[in-house]
Parts: C-alpha cells; structure tokens; sequence
C-alpha cells in the first residue's frame, strides 16, 4: 500500500514522504486495513525496525490535523521519550485546521507539578510515570486527549514498572473509554489475552526488514542458523573481538554485550587497539574531537578519561555507570558511524535503538530479567542450568523437597523465591520441569561448612557481582544463602493423634463413637464397614475389647468427625498390655522439647523378652543440670507416665518404659539404638517456629553449651554436637527457620578419660555453632531453655562488626571456601517459577530455568553468540532454544503496588466506593489473570493498611483520602514512605540539627534507588559516622539490630560525601559508585528531600523547614551550605562556586563590588563567566 492512497490530510502525506518513506510494510498495512486509521483500538506486536512508530505518527498527525484532540504518548524510559520526541517534532510544520501550528511537548519528571501547562501541547511524549502523576493531579485538559499511544505495552509485566502502566491503561479504558488506544509491542506469548483486555484488534506479525540470522562462534568458526559458516581471523585480543573486528573490517559496526560493567570497559579497551586502524584519517580526527568532549563534558573523573581514551581510537563502553551526558554522546557517536565497536551491559538495550550490522553476546551469562527492555536475541531458555537429583528446594510451607522428586511428579507446588526488588523472599508458584544427563557437577562448599552441588553453568547469586555461573565463582567470594524467610506452616499436622503410631495402639472404653454410629448404621453395617467380625464389634460397642486405634479413626471418617473433633475426643491411647500415654490435643512446646531432648542426651532402647519373646522399649535421658532433668520429669509426668529416675555421680538418668512413646518418637527420627543414624523428620520443617524452637532448646539443653570468652572484648557462642552429620544439617535448616544461619564443623574427638579408663572415638563429630549476638538472642528468647540463663546483650560501639559483617537480611553473604570439579555423570533437573527467575536450593539462592533475554534489538544482521569451548558449543546448539517469550503477567497483585495505586485513586476520586474500586479494578489485566476472591482479598488488605496510618478514611460506604494521604499521592512517593517520613518528623526534636538523620531517613525509604549496599571496606566509616552523630538520627538506633541500622550507611556516605563537595573521582576511589549511579541516587534523593520538605509543612513543622530546605539545595548541587548563594548564579556549579570561595568571594555582595578582571582571574572563571556574574547581579540591583 502507498502512503498517498490513505485517507491522511496531504500536509501529513508529504512529511511522511520526506522521511522516505513511500510504501508500507507489510504490518503498517495490516493495521490500516484493522481500522487504526478510523479510531480502532489496535495492539501492534512485531519485532524491532518493523515500523510500528509510523503508525503511531500516521494515526496522531490525522487526528491533530483534523482537530479531533490532542494526542498523548506513553513511553517506559526516558531516554524513549526523548527518541520520540525527537521523532514527532517535525511535526511542528504542519499546520492544524484551525490555523496554528502543531505544538510537540515533552514531560519526563518533576511529578509534583501538575502539568497543567502541557494542555498547550497537541501531541505530548510522557513517560508512564509522569502521566501517572498527572492523572493524580486531576488535570483539566485529560477529557480532550482523543489517542493514547502506549509504547512497550510489555512492560506491563515488569516488577518495577508493570503496575504503574497498568493502571494507567486501566483508567484510561474505564474513564476515557471514548479515546483510541494504540499499544505497541514486541512480540509477546499471551498477545490475544492482551488485546482482549485492550479491547483491541491484534496485528500479530514476525515479520522484519532486514533478515535476523543467528550463529554460534567456536574455534575460528561461525555457524549460522540457516547453514553458512564463516572463517574469523584472530585479533589475539579474545574471541568477542575478533568477531566484532571481522564485521568492522567490512566497514559494518558491532555491539559486543557483556555479562558486567568491568567486563564492558576490558573488552572496549583491548578492542580500541585494534579498531584504531580502522579509522580513516577524517574519521580520526572526529574521534580525537569527540574524545575532548568527553573530558569537557561533565566532571572529569578516572571513568571518564578512560572512556574517552578509548574513545580516540574508535571504541566504547556504555552501562549505567556512566553520567547521562556521557552515554548521550557515546550513543550519537555510534549512531554517526564513529564508534567502530561499542561494548554495553543491557542498560543500553533497554530502549535506546543502536543500529548495528552485527552483535556479539560475549557470555552465556547475560540478561537478568530484572532489566525489562530490547535485547539483541530471540527468547532463549538455558537447560544446562541444572542440579542433581537430592538438591532440596525449600518450599512455601517449610518443607524441603528433591528437586528429581518435584521434575519426575511434576510437583506445582509455591516455593519460596527472593524478590531483590522487596528484598525479602516470597511465594512462586512452579510451572515448568526440566532434566537432561550431565557429565560432571560442581562442588561449592562454604567457610561454614554449607555445599550445594550443580552444574557449571547454574548461576548462584553472588554478593559483587549479582548471578555468576558456578563455573566462574571463585574462592573467597561471597553467595546468597537465605536467612530471614516467612513460610506456612501446615496446621492440619500439629494434631497430636496423626502422629501416633496406628500398629499397636489401642483406646480403652470408647464405645460413645459406637453410641453415634449406632443412629446411623447397624452392628452387621457396621462390621462390614470396618471389616471386622460382627462379635468383635459387639465387644467394643459393649466396652469389653480394647478398640486399636486404626478401628476408631474408620469410625471418625465414617461419622465425617473433622479432625479437631477427632482431637476432643482422643485424649489417651496405649498398647495391647501396656500404660496408657495421655495425649495432648495438639503437638506442643512440652512435647516438642522432651523429642529434642531425648534426641540430644538420650536414648531409646529395644528389648526382647527371652522367654516370651515380646517386645518392649525404654527411653532413657541423662544429664547434670536438676532444671533439665526436672522439666523432662514433669512432662512425663503429663503424658500420665511414671519415670523411673536414678542418681549416679553428678548425673541423673530418668527412665520410663513406654512402646507407644518410643514409636511415636522414632517416627520423629530418633532411632532405637546408636545415634548415628539420628534425623529430624521432614515434617518438623513445616511446624511453626514456636515448636521448631521448642524442639531446638530441648537438644540445645541436652547436650548443647554455651561460653563466653572476655578479652579486649566478649566472643559468645552456642554450640550442640552430634555424632550423626544428617542431624548437624537438619538442626541447621531447623535453625533457618528462627532466622538464624549456623556454620557446621566436623572434628576427630581426642582420646579422653572417662571414669578412669582411656576411651577411644573413631566416629567424627558434627558441632552446629552460631555466633552472632542477634542469633544467640533469637535463640535464648524461646521460652523453653532451660540450662542457661543467657543474658540480653546490648551492642557495644565496636563490637566485632567490621569483621563479620557479612549479613543484609534476608540474605546471608557466606564467603566461598572452595569449589571443585565431581566427574561423575548424573541425572540433572531444572524448574521455572512462575514471575521470577530464581528459588531456593540447600538454601542457596540459585537462578531458575527461565529466559535469559528478551525478543529482538534495532536493525541487526546477525546475532553470533560466544562459546569458549565445545562444550558450551554443543550447550548452545542443543539447548539455547529459539521459543516463544514468557506470557505477560500483571504485576499490580504486588501489595505494595496496590498499595501506591488505590490511595492515588482515592485522592483522585474522593468519595469512591468498595464497588467502585473493584469496578475500576475489573478493568485491568489484573482482573483477567487473577480471581475475582484473591483480587478482592488484597484490596481488603491493602484499605485497612492506607486506613490504619490514617492516609484514607471511610465514611459510610464511601472512602476519601485525608489531607496526608493526598499529599502523598501528589507527591508520588510510596505511601510506606510517606508513613516513615511522617514517624521522624513527628519524632524530630526542635532546635537540634538532623542533617545526617534526613539523610538517613532518604536513603532508608522504600523509594531510595539505587541502593548501595554497605561492604566490609565501609563499616568502620559508617560505625563512626553514627556513633559521633547519633543524637542526629531520627530512626531509632536499637542495638540489638545495630548490623541492620547500618545497611544503608553506604548510600549515606554517598550523599554525605556529595554534599560535602567530594569529586565523583573520590566517590567512586573510595565507596565504588560509579558517576551514572551517583547522579541517579542524588536525582531520587532531590525528589525525597523535596516530599520530606512538603509534608513537614503539611505536619505543622516549620521549625524543621530551614534545615530541610538548606539540604534541598545542597543535594541538588553537591555543595556545603556557605556556597548556596554563588552557586545559585547561573553559570556556576560547584566547582567554580568553590573555586570563587576559596578566592576570597565569599558572599554576593564581595563579588557585586569586584571588577571583571578581578573574577575573571579566578581559577576555572574566566572574562565570559566574569561578564556574566556581573551581569545577573546588576539585574538584581
């Protein structure tokens, strides 16, 4: 189809035409002929370079030219925004029917202004965000807005994004219903189930301009995916360049994607040394020239004079590091043909469209899918990222289970995952199940005695450098190991009698189950229905026979008794001849410790009557401590039995003969005999920690020690040995679930005396030790302990942090003690979780099976991924998938997504109802995914929060936001935020300085982003810092969680250094933050102090305004405060504002009396800045 045949105003045809652009592609066509052009709503999903931006601009230019209203377009990213901005401004040529010109209006940030003013624009690029924001503000102009374009309408499934765009999308189509949706998309799975929501017609297309062909480099070899091969020749600079070089060498660029930024900038650099031949000699001198900008661009700093120096020779790296005027022009350069090679992390896929002949995926390992964005290569999914049969995976309710298990049954249970965006785990539902035949595993032990077995490419979850295959972890570095976990436990087995033992127990004169069977049933209905003779069940009716327990529980079922009435009724069970056993209704604490106890300083002894050959059992325990033997007394006691106890030396031993008791505690794990065989039950793991506890202080108070060692300063530890090394792991997990990570050490026990003679062990033992004080006062808080009295310790100022600080709940850093090669051949399994890409295996943070980039980059040839050896060549050939990518899930089911979106929408909508809000709800994909009750719950949930901190009130049915709330919301800050802001003004003292406390108090918000998290390098900084100005601080400082305080210290000592007038070169010398990440954390802080700002004035905090306002500006510039008022001058940063300070400008007026000559000798000022001071302060005259 030709572009003149459409039915577009001429003024629109002939600027289309001036792009070049003469005739549709084949998807263009397609969504004319859907109607797009006459206001059908429409999802466009094809791959990248497809055209889909042409149809937006045909469809806006028709409706503005015409006069229909005005056109907004929705962009993820801002640097998009920009793009089409850029893309709509010739725009601005055309003349509209009413005889003025297209206006073309951008708005990326500074959500708390209203954006009333953009009504002036008639096509306005927005971000998601940012129209977010102004649909909060209420303005007048929406009603007039006749298109919405959504580009990237897959990022709706982004965990950080997704909820945002949602719910824009969905109040768009519940209250502008009337405009035309057109949402563009690269190719996504659930494409009919998105368009459903939209209500749209779905053009869903594969085809591309230009041919994607796809290859695998090995050994001087591309193979590509339609047959050809190609001869690379080598570099000696390393397989990534020599491919990208061969491209280069044909006058084509290349895009090299790394696995980090350290990698980006090696590879750049060995690739420059190359590439500079390369250049023509014009071309050099364009490189020099863009090289120089670089250093005059921004703050000169180590980062960026390596950028520029390779630069100069035709190269460069780009990840997020980079300040934004850096990757501008590193952008425009390859975009220019300049830059030959340019290496990148996935920051540059994510929205920004490079042109490049050829792209080189340098490493297996590549995209997190916490990146969202475009990627270079079709949805790939790794099965060689597998482990072995055994490997526990932890799930939702506690238990573990066998990863072979979970593949081979198809298990679809929870399990539990870590959300790095929350930081906490949470519940992932499975949905996939893989195996293949491996040739070998990999062994990875920790210091603490802690291993995981998989194979080489798994990746695990390092503390440096993120997920790291196991292959390329290194000894010394540090892993993820879960620690802080919420699980649910399973109550259905804290019923006592579902664990009693059925062969062999009996119930004693219980015939009133008999008396209500009897209203339903006959004798004869009821011994067939038991399968018993009809006489033995007249004896039990009558109270003459013990009734054996499996009798009782068939009549239970038969009556359709639920188990808590089972429970009432069951209150004592015994053998044939032996004693009764009282039982409790539920599995208790008591019980629970008696089980640990016998477990640790006991044992259970089987014994065969000669002469009648019965058998029978004893359970004996042992032990110096009268408390402990005492407490073991009294719950025999209430278990209705009679111990035997006997005093020899400083021991006591109690005693008691009970079969039923001795089986029922083996089925816990507690063998008859030695105890090397001793396990803890897998159904233990489920219980609640209350009785886990219970469970662990009953062993801990067996045989179980703790010492206090005083010296400069106090070493404590608890310690609990056991010569059966399944039992020191199963302590440990049990451990786990109190929020407590314990190491493991095996020892040879030396000879010793005992009772005079020489006792030799030959069996090693397991020692379970934690340290930490946290962990210690975990543990002691159980009620049930009963040897030690351990006292409640406070932190000291310098305890031994700085060196153990290897703990960020919920995540334990455990450092890699070794890791080694196991040759044999096993049966590997992989599985995929549902919305994210890791679960927990032997503890360990490890990545699932899902994908490993996402669909398609701009304008590429040929994909050539890197594999080092043959065996990753075969991997990638066998198993680097082409598929479908992941269906789109709504992510507005996160509370805390909710919880952002429903107080917008009560603030925007004051006086809303439940029905309403559900009714608004119905209309997202949220409501297409989820169901109706589970929907209804979190809404439920999420009010009674918003209402409890007071940001919403209800008044009858009806709900309105309160003056906080509201504030809040304009704000477009996280109501969590708001509610932490609102307790440390409230908390702020008059007439005291808080600066370091404001800072704090940002850093820590759920809004900070990004977070550096603190190293060991930055603890005795941070610890000084707080223990020199803690009266500053407004959240409480508790000792006892001093570790946890200090989390955020790295990002305070970022923004305390900024503000402090350190260089972005000492920034990243001394705490490692790059200058791209510095300006990002000091923009998300600016938005913070601002909020901070305007809810102490909402608050009624005057007092605390100076302060606060002195700090605004201060972030903002990165200056103390004596410079505020030079560098307010336009022209003036922080460094000359210095600069004019130290120089003796110490005020306005100093510089109002000074010549032009006199400034201009300054340093770093010079006569046209000299002439420009001048001039702003006789304007202010």
């Amino acid at each position: 189809m030709k572009i003149r045949e459409l039915p577009i105003p001429e003024e629109l045809t002939r600027l289309v035409q001036s792009f070049g652009y003469s005739d549709l592609y084949p998807p263009q066509e397609e969504a004319v002929k859907a109607g797009v052009l006459e206001g059908r709503n429409l999802l466009l999903t094809t791959p990248t370079a497809s055209g889909k931006t042409l149809v937006a601009m045909l469809v806006a230019g028709k409706i503005v030219l015409e006069g229909l209203g005005k056109v907004v377009y929705l962009t993820p990213l801002r640097a998009l925004a920009n793009e089409k901005y850029n893309d709509f401004k010739a725009f601005e040529k055309l003349t509209k029917n009413d005889g003025n010109h297209v206006r073309v209006l951008i708005s990326t940030g500074d959500y708390d202004s209203s954006g009333e003013s953009l009504g002036a624009g008639d096509i306005l690029i927005l971000t998601n965000e940012k129209f977010d924001s102004i649909l909060r503000h209420g303005v007048s102009w929406i009603d007039s807005v006749r298109l919405f374009v959504t580009d990237e309408i897959h990022i709706v499934g982004d965990d950080d994004r997704g909820p945002t765009l949602e719910m824009t999308i969905t109040k768009i189509l519940s209250y502008a219903d009337k405009s035309q949706v057109l949402a563009l998309s690269a190719t996504v799975k659930n494409s009919k189930e998105l368009a459903n929501w939209l209500g749209a017609k779905l053009i869903d297309t594969r085809w591309r301009p230009i041919k994607l062909v796809e290859g695998v480099y090995q050994q001087g070899e591309i193979s590509f995916s339609d047959g050809s091969t190609r001869k690379i020749k080598p570099t000696n600079r390393g397989h990534a360049i020599d491919v990208a070089i061969d491209t280069v060498s044909e006058g084509g660029q290349s895009l090299i994607f790394t696995e980090t930024r350290r990698m980006a900038v090696s590879l750049a650099l060995k690739a420059s040394e190359v590439t500079q031949h390369y250049l023509t000699k014009a071309e050099a001198e364009e490189a020099k020239e863009l090289s120089r900008s670089i250093i005059s661009a921004g703050e000169e700093t180590e980062l960026s004079r390596t950028l520029s120096k390779a630069v100069e020779k035709g190269t460069a790296f780009h990840h997020a590091g980079l300040a934004g005027v850096h990757r501008s022009i590193i952008e425009n350069g390859f975009k220019n043909g300049l830059i030959k090679i340019l290496t990148a992390t996935p920051t540059l896929a994510a929205g920004v469209n490079l042109p490049a002949r050829r792209v080189v995926i340098s490493s297996l390992m590549r995209y997190d899918s916490d990146y969202g964005g475009k990627a270079p290569i079709s949805v790939l999914e790794y099965k060689q990222m597998c482990l072995p049969y055994r490997t526990k995976v932890l799930m939702s309710d506690g238990r573990t289970v066998s990863i072979g298990e979970i593949v081979e049954k198809k298990v679809a249970d929870r399990v539990i995952t870590f959300d790095k965006r929350k930081g906490k785990f949470v519940y992932g539902k499975i949905v996939n199940w893989f195996s293949r035949d491996a040739d070998h595993l990999l062994e990875i032990e920790t210091s603490g005695g802690l291993k995981i077995w998989l194979t080489p490419e798994h990746p695990i979850l390092t503390g440096e450098r993120g997920w790291a295959p196991a292959k390329n972890v290194k000894i010394g570095e540090r892993v993820g190991y879960v620690r802080e976990f919420e699980y649910i436990p399973n109550k259905n087995l804290l019923f006592f009698f579902k664990h009693l033992p059925i062969d062999g127990a009996y119930l004693k004169n219980k015939t009133d189950l008999f008396d209500l069977a009897k209203l339903k049933f006959t004798r004869k209905e009821l011994a067939t229905l038991l399968g018993k003779d009809l006489k033995v069940v007249k004896e039990y009716m009558m109270g003459k026979k013990a009734i054996p327990l499996s009798v009782i529980l068939a009549l239970c079922k038969l009556l359709n008794l639920s188990d808590d009435e089972i429970a009432e009724r069951l209150k004592e069970v015994k053998t044939a001849y032996g004693t009764p056993l009282r039982i409790p209704k539920y599995i208790n604490e008591e019980f629970m410790w008696l089980l640990g106890f016998v477990a640790s300083d006991g044992n259970i002894e089987e014994i065969v009557d000669k002469r009648t050959k019965s058998v029978y059992h004893k359970i004996r325990v042992f032990n110096k401590n009268p408390k402990v033997i005492n407490r073991a007394i009294d719950i025999l006691h209430s278990l209705g039995l009679s111990p035997y106890i006997r005093k020899k030396d400083n021991y006591t031993s109690v005693e008691v003969g009970s079969t039923l008791l001795a089986n029922l505690m083996r089925k816990f794990g507690i063998p008859f005999g030695t105890k090397d065989k001793l396990r803890v039950a897998e159904i233990v793991l489920s219980f609640p920690p209350n009785l886990i506890g219970a469970y662990l202080t009953g062993v801990f108070d067996g045989d179980g020690n703790y010492i206090e060692l005083k010296s400069k300063s106090t070493v404590r530890r608890i310690l609990i040995p056991t010569v059966s090394e399944e039992f020191a792991y199963d302590l440990h997990n049990l451990l786990i679930r109190l929020g407590i990570v314990s190491d493991i050490k095996k020892t040879q026990t030396k000879p010793t005396l005992i009772r005079g003679k020489r006792a030799e062990f030959k069996k090693p033992v397991y020692n379970v030790i934690f340290r930490k004080i946290r962990d210690i006062q975990k543990f002691t808080s159980h009620r049930t302990l009963v040897k030690y009295d351990i006292p409640l310790t406070n932190y000291s100022k310098y305890h031994s942090l700085n060196k153990y600080y290897t703990s960020i709940e919920p995540v334990e850093w455990l450092k890699v003690k070794d890791v080694k090669m196991i040759n044999d051949k096993a049966k590997v399994y992989n599985i995929s979780i549902e919305g994210t890409e890791n679960y927990i295996a032997e503890n360990f943070v490890v990545h699932n099976c899902g994908r490993a980039g996402r669909p398609k980059y701009d304008d590429i040839g040929e994909t050539v991924i890197i594999a080092h050896h043959q065996y990753d060549a075969d991997e990638i050939l066998y198993n680097y998938i082409k598929g479908e990518p992941e269906p789109i899930r709504s992510k507005l089911h996160d509370e805390s997504a909710l919880r952002t979106h429903l107080l917008a929408t009560i603030a925007s909508f004051p006086g809303i109802t439940d029905a309403e809000i559900l009714k608004l709800l119905s209309k997202s994909l949220l409501a297409i995914q989820y169901r109706h009750a589970t929907i209804q719950s979190k809404v439920n949930k999420v009010m009674n929060y918003l209402s409890d901190e007071g940001l919403i009130e209800r008044r009858g049915k009806r709900y309105i936001a309160s003056e906080f709330g509201k504030r809040v919301s304009t704000l477009y800050i996280d109501p969590l935020t708001g509610v932490m802001f609102r307790r440390a003004i409230n908390f702020a003292e008059k007439n005291k300085p808080h600066l370091l406390g404001y800072l704090h108090l940002i850093v820590s918000s759920p809004d900070f982003a990004p977070k550096f998290p603190l190293r060991n390098r930055d603890v005795d900084e941070a610890q000084m810092l707080l223990d020199q100005n803690r009266d500053e601080f407004l959240l409480p400082v508790n000792d006892q969680y001093y570790e946890d305080y200090l989390e955020d210290f790295r990002s305070l000592l970022v923004l305390y250094g900024w503000i402090n007038e350190w260089s972005e070169d000492k920034i990243l010398d001394k705490l490692g933050v790059e200058p791209g990440d510095l300006h990002r954390a000091v923009e998300t802080s600016e938005w913070l102090v601002h909020s901070l700002f305007e809810l102490s004035k909402l608050l009624g905090r005057a007092d605390l305004l100076p302060e606060i306002a002195e700090l605004e500006q201060r972030i903002e510039q990165g200056i103390r405060s004596e410079i505020i008022p030079l560098a307010k001058l336009e022209g003036i940063g922080r460094i000359r504002a210095r600069s004019l300070y130290n120089h003796g400008f110490t005020d306005i007026d100093k510089l109002a009396s000074a010549s032009i000559d006199k400034i201009a000798s300054v340093p770093k000022i010079g006569t046209t800045i000299a002439k420009s001071i001048k001039k702003q302060l006789s304007k202010e005259k």
